[in-house]
């Protein structure tokens, strides 16, 4: 395996990461840069442990910055909007079932909790059935992640893609429940399954390629909370 010679250049008023001889850049080739040492440093430190070049390529890290730089908000926020309207915490089975039961006790919390903190109104449905939310959601929505700069809704995207939540990724990023807890909440159905039918090896790899994807987007929130911690 080639090791890769991984670097930082401060410019003028930022810094950038070089990975061999080029800077790391977006698709279209504009050079990204940071303004906090702290986390451009820790990003070298994370990536210099990676030795095998085609790994390096494949590397999630790479990918949530190079995606936090090409965020086209308006087409992105439509995209996550999307998912509020079938959030997986507001579909549940049918009422008075064992699993019903436990989505109950682990999903109502949080949901009290968005609703109680964000003012927003939901509806609970049993079954598959798609069902309308309360409209004045989605502005509530949009005016939390305008507030966030473009790393955090980088994060925001991909823990609403992989959990299938709103819900959870509100919850999770505003620390009212645990990364293992977010992660326990977006698989109370696969585990029910598993208790119920046993484990499928297909599976069983799917899902853990689900958690190491998950994993990776956790400690990329924790970049950004460190950068925040400092100012």
């Amino acid at each position: 395996m080639n090791k890769l010679s991984i670097s930082y250049k401060k410019n003028a008023d930022s810094y950038s990461i070089i990975i061999g001889k080029k800077h790391l850049v977006t698709s279209k080739g504009k050079v990204i840069t940071f303004k906090n040492l702290s986390f451009v440093k820790k990003v070298v430190e994370d990536l210099k442990a990676i030795t095998c070049h085609e790994v390096l390529n494949d590397n999630n890290l790479i990918k949530f910055l190079i995606f936090s730089e090409e965020i086209k908000k308006k087409s992105l926020l439509k995209t996550i909007a999307d998912h509020m309207e079938t959030d997986t915490v507001l579909y549940r089975d049918y009422e008075g079932t064992r699993l019903e039961i436990l989505q109950k006790i682990h999903w109502d919390p949080i949901v009290v909790y968005v609703e109680q903190r964000y003012k927003m109104i939901f509806k609970i449905q049993h079954g598959i059935i798609p069902i309308s939310q309360n409209e004045n959601n989605l502005n509530i929505l949009y005016e939390y992640l305008y507030n966030i700069n473009n790393q955090m809704l980088t994060v925001f995207y991909f823990l609403t893609k992989i959990t299938n939540s709103v819900i959870i990724a509100i919850s999770l990023l505003d620390n009212i429940i645990s990364t293992d807890k977010a992660w326990e909440l977006s698989n109370i159905e696969h585990q029910y399954n598993i208790l119920k039918w046993g484990e499928i090896e297909d599976e069983k790899q799917k899902l853990l390629l689900k958690k190491s994807f998950y994993t990776d987007i956790i400690k990329f929130r924790n970049l950004i909370n460190m950068i925040c911690e400092e100012k």
